[in-house]
């Protein structure tokens, strides 16, 4: 069995190199096999890729937001419920 700091220390470097895209597929499968064994190593690759993605949030750049195309959507094209307002007189109701 690997010593804890071993295998904590080689989880996060795969788990560095997969995020930098540049992983073999050779670490990838170790990674995964690792993943898979290891409860450590769940919770190493977890806290890389959530700080991963905490520094991706904070230092990335704002994505500009796209206007929406209603006219298209299958949403846009539903009946639209006024909830608040009763039914009309010989409307069915449901209960």
């Amino acid at each position: 069995m690997q010593d804890s700091e071993q295998l904590m220390e080689e989880v996060q470097q795969l788990v560095w190199a997969l995020v930098d895209e540049v992983a073999t597929d050779e670490q990838i499968r170790r990674l995964e096999n690792l993943v898979l064994e290891h409860a450590a190593a769940r919770r190493a690759y977890v806290d890389c890729m959530s700080l991963h993605a905490e520094l991706h949030c904070m230092f990335s750049p704002p994505r500009p937001v796209q206007p929406i195309a209603m006219g298209n959507t299958p949403a846009a094209k539903a009946p639209i419920f006024n909830l608040d307002t009763p039914p009309a007189s010989g409307s069915p109701q449901t209960t």
